[in-house]
């Protein structure tokens, strides 16, 4: 047998395996983490997967095996979902009609711990006046008791153009509070905290009026990977390639194990907050905010539902939120029922004060 040939048929056996990680990683969203766990790391590794596939489609095309490229097709086909969720594409933009409601969906780290004052602001809150959306979800809202320039009441006065206010608090102590907080141009009549298991996140169902209109609005912040300082420096060694093979296999080692006790417990809570959708009786429903976890996770798929991500439907591109250190992703979400309709969604990166970019969405209420 010719070395082509072999070298050709052993490219088809890599393909094949390279197909079925691609189709599993794509369907992985479908398996909860306790029934198998690596279909969370499968869902992880989805990118490499796609790219890899791609690569081997370009391959196929270029030399003419027709068939190997059908196949290759096919398979992209059945995962066009996760492919569409992973990186949408929208060409068309609309305009926004009359009465759009602006919506901002942002993990602010705790302010970047910066105090706001006029020879010192902090660009955070700069950023948001600025952008003035009519309702903000905000995680990782962070608020130091003892410092008047960061107090409750100084915040709240940064904010002085949202005469309504409603935080629920996950983690306090004599001197700060922490939570998920909602500001809104309109009334906020009830907030209920999600109960599920975790120990410094959580998330918050706020009942909005909005222009006579009950809207329930999910604002969550679910458990994080907890990646050390270390983990990234390995992570920064690995990227440079200064990294040997025992440094490597601690680094699996270790990230693998803070991981999976993060997937196992973000799978729990995400359950919870599938069944408080479930229970919502109104038309109109929005779930926004910080799940730690891809679009081709178990988490995402959960909390999504039957409801519309806004930024498949109107966004652009990968939609990367998380920006430090090179783990780029997104993990920020805006989710909506049928009747809210969107008009547009968009990830902004003009602002890189916190660990996250905000989520921005416009949308209406259908009658």
């Amino acid at each position: 047998m010719k070395t082509s040939k072999i070298a050709r048929y052993a490219l088809y056996i890599i393909n094949g395996f390279a197909l079925f990680f691609f189709i599993t990683s794509a369907f992985s969203p479908y398996i909860p983490p306790k029934t198998w766990i690596m279909s969370s790391f499968m869902g992880l590794l989805f990118p490499v997967f796609l790219f890899s596939n791609l690569i081997f489609l370009i391959v196929w095309l270029i030399s003419r095996k027709w068939k190997a490229a059908g196949c290759n097709l096919v398979v992209f086909l059945i995962a066009w979902g996760s492919i569409q969720a992973y990186c949408p594409i929208n060409l068309l933009h609309p305009d926004k009609p009359e009465g759009t409601i602006k919506l901002m969906s942002y993990n602010v780290m705790g302010f970047a711990h910066h105090t706001h004052k006029k020879n010192e602001p902090n660009h955070i809150i700069e950023y948001i006046n600025k952008e003035n959306p009519d309702i903000i979800c905000l995680q990782e809202y962070f608020i130091n008791k003892k410092n008047p320039a960061a107090n409750e009441a100084f915040i709240q006065k940064a904010f002085s153009n949202y005469p309504y206010k409603r935080a629920i608090y996950f983690d306090q102590s004599d001197n700060f509070k922490y939570g998920v907080a909602v500001f809104s141009k309109y009334p906020i009549t009830d907030v209920q905290r999600i109960k599920y298991k975790s120990a410094y996140n959580g998330s918050g169902l706020f009942t909005l009026d909005i222009n006579g209109k009950t809207v329930s609005l999910i604002n969550n912040h679910l458990e994080s990977n907890r990646i050390t300082q270390k983990d990234k420096e390995f992570y920064q060694s690995l990227r440079k390639g200064n990294i040997d093979s025992e440094t490597l296999g601690s680094l699996k080692n270790n990230i693998v194990s803070r991981l999976r006790p993060a997937y196992l417990l973000r799978a729990q809570q995400a359950d919870s907050i599938a069944q408080t959708v479930k229970n919502q009786q109104t038309d109109y429903l929005l779930v926004c905010g910080d799940l730690n976890d891809t679009p081709i996770s178990y988490t995402r798929h959960k909390v999504q539902g039957s409801l519309t991500d806004a930024f498949v439907s109107h966004g652009n591109g990968l939609g990367i939120s998380y920006n430090a250190d090179y783990f780029w992703f997104r993990i920020d979400y805006i989710f909506h029922s049928p009747k809210v309709k969107t008009a547009d969604c968009y990830i902004d990166r003009s602002i890189k004060t916190s660990d996250h970019y905000p989520v921005l969405c416009y949308f209406n209420l259908e009658e």
